[in-house]
């Protein structure tokens, strides 16, 4: 579908941010009310009727936010997942740093922002290193390396000790994970041109859907569950996102 003909499906799409609003505030209820409250059932009873009547539009609403010949196309389908699974460890993998540089580590603000420099630097080193890849692997191999090396990164920080040093986990860390997250985008970005103008809307969407679920779903945790044992379950829960995006590279790859 070219990009003059294609129009935002109204119906489809305000029943699908209704429905990830939804599950997001449910998330973030049982966090900080618990789960056995009247609003946490109000929360999750709107998220499920949100998700019943979105998958109701999408099977017989004409006009659904996914159609039927995109459904069957496997570029698309690794495209989206590959969106879900790069969201969800972006955004809230700087979420978790900070606390863990803040809560374990006593760093300030300027300490964490020189932290997050390190990363952006390392995924713009991960990016061009993909490109230089470009003759030797094909993009669905640079792809699993990528989330190799995120599921590396993250794994070492979910693994470490409290109090081991700065110098010896998250570093290393941080600098192997920027790589991979670097790899993943440009591998991601190759993909979407050659997708319709409708497969990158959907893309954004699966973008800005997972970083909203996965953040809720974060805070619950470290919520729940406080001090350092809140962040190496955070963690964990990252690597097995990277782990999940490396599955869908070897889909991808077979």
């Amino acid at each position: 579908m070219s990009a003059i003909n294609f129009r935002v499906p109204a119906l489809a799409f305000s029943l699908g941010v209704l429905f990830i609003l939804s599950l997001s505030l449910t998330l973030l209820g049982v966090a900080h009310q618990g789960l056995e409250t009247p609003l946490t059932h109000g929360l999750a009873g709107a998220a499920a009727i949100f998700f019943m009547l979105f998958m109701i539009s999408e099977r017989y609403n004409p006009h659904p936010l996914l159609p039927q010949p995109l459904r069957v196309c496997t570029e698309l389908q690794i495209s989206l997942w590959t969106s879900v699974f790069f969201a969800a460890l972006c955004v809230p993998a700087f979420f978790l740093l900070a606390l863990l540089l803040k809560n374990s580590y006593g760093f300030g603000l300027l300490q964490i922002l020189l932290s997050f420099a390190l990363i952006l630097l390392m995924v713009r080193a991960g990016h061009a290193l993909g490109e230089k890849l470009q003759v030797a692997l094909t993009h669905d191999k640079r792809l699993l390396l990528g989330f190799t090396l995120a599921a590396a990164g993250t794994g070492i920080i979910a693994a470490m000790q409290e109090g081991c040093a700065f110098w010896l986990a998250p570093v290393p860390a941080m600098v192997i994970s920027g790589l991979g997250l670097g790899m993943v985008n440009h591998a991601r970005k190759v993909r979407l041109q050659v997708i319709a103008a409708q497969g990158r809307w959907l893309n954004g969407v699966a973008l800005i859907a997972s970083t909203v679920v996965s953040l809720a779903l974060l805070t619950m945790i470290v919520t729940i569950y406080s001090g350092y044992l809140g962040l190496e379950n955070g963690f964990t829960l990252l690597g097995i996102f990277a782990l999940a995006g490396m599955v869908v590279a070897l889909m991808a790859e077979a």
